[in-house]
């Protein structure tokens, strides 16, 4: 603060921020009558969330996923590993160390039928892809369909619409958006996904789908999904 005659300094954003994300380190130990006995600390990753309130029509969501490795190669001990230029055994050699931007948009809130945001987040395609954090899914061997790019882009980029409406009781809603094929970045792709909700939301369910193109024909994938809860099991 400057002085009662100067306004006082504020932040760059003088907004509401919430910050979030996870830690998760890995220590590995293996030995065996084929393997030379080895620890290491061979994986950490860091994810931090960043979402700010501009108003409460506007917002910014962000997702930054960090990661340090030191891989375990040639895991099977394969003999022939050398061929191919593994170690003979298995052993952990090398590093690996990456940044991405998993989640980064900003979304305006026209009301709750209509709802636009822009730039990158995870799709909407059943539930495992919408809570898709790799500590819970990518690196615990979770569901297939949230590490094999094959059948559903991961990420929606573009632009992404969704909303609901209310009846009876009942939920009625959609999504809307694009994103990139990682074979064909140059011809944008589309998803698409309805769901419906009993009163409670006991019941809900959902048809998804995505089509773009792959080495140069269309490609789609279709997929249903369904939710019940009864307290305190879902």
């Amino acid at each position: 603060e400057t002085g009662d005659q100067q306004p006082s300094m504020n932040s760059f954003l003088p907004n509401s921020l919430t910050l979030g994300g996870f830690f998760e380190p890995a220590f590995t130990y293996i030995s065996g009558p084929d393997t030379a006995t080895q620890a290491a600390n061979s994986s950490n990753a860091l994810g931090i969330n960043l979402s700010s309130e501009f108003r409460p029509d506007l917002r910014f969501v962000s997702q930054f996923l960090t990661g340090l490795v030191f891989p375990l190669q040639n895991p099977n001990g394969d003999p022939k590993g050398a061929t191919i230029g593994l170690p003979s055994r298995r052993e952990f050699k090398g590093i690996a160390v990456g940044t991405i931007l998993a989640q980064g948009y900003l979304e305006y809130s026209f009301n709750r039928y209509f709802n636009l945001q822009g730039g990158t987040g995870y799709v909407p395609f059943g539930y495992a892809l919408q809570q898709r954090e790799p500590v819970l899914f990518l690196r615990r061997g979770g569901p297939q369909l949230s590490s094999d790019t094959n059948l559903v882009s991961p990420l929606w980029s573009g632009l992404h619409a969704y909303g609901s409406m209310a009846h009876m009781g009942s939920h009625l809603g959609y999504d809307a958006y694009t994103f990139t094929p990682v074979l064909e970045p140059k011809t944008p792709g589309y998803g698409a996904r309805v769901w419906w909700s009993n009163p409670g939301e006991k019941r809900t369910v959902g048809f998804s789908s995505q089509t773009g193109k792959r080495a140069g024909a269309t490609h789609g994938s279709l997929g249903t999904d369904l939710r019940l809860q009864y307290s305190p099991f879902s």
